[in-house]
């Protein structure tokens, strides 16, 4: 995965509306600690032949930040190329990814994470089209 730049990080923890541990304007990402990480969408395709490659796609989703008792701490919109970054304290969390429109499609399962002091954790969160 390419490194998100420090312009990125700004505006994910802008739009994300976090005032977190990382989520300063000049925060360096490899001295704070936070999730980030790329979602995908699949199958991409109703029907895929033999010798036909039907990569699953990028996509922009919603990803929330759980707490363990299950308050929502954050949250944060993927770009165009499903990549998302949000600065979070050590602890544990769970991530939600869904379609920003609050449709049931595509969806995924909840990821368990444990972020480290001064670490990024990276995460790939693989959505369910739908599509069979």
């Amino acid at each position: 995965m390419r490194r998100t730049s420090l312009a990125a990080a700004g505006w994910f923890c802008l739009f994300g509306g976090l005032a977190l541990l990382g989520c300063r304007p000049g925060a360096s990402l490899s001295s704070a600690s936070g999730v980030r990480g790329r979602v995908l969408v699949g199958p991409a395709c109703p029907a895929v032949r033999v010798g036909e490659a039907c990569p699953d796609q990028p996509y922009p989703a919603q990803v929330d930040v759980v707490t363990p008792d299950g308050k929502l701490l954050a949250r944060v919109a993927a770009d165009e190329q499903g990549e998302f970054a949000i600065g979070l304290p050590e602890g544990a969390y769970t991530l939600l990814a869904m379609a920003a429109d609050d449709s049931p499609l595509p969806w995924a399962e909840p990821i368990e994470i444990v972020v480290h002091p001064g670490v990024w954790t990276e995460v790939m969160i693989q959505m369910d089209s739908g599509i069979r």
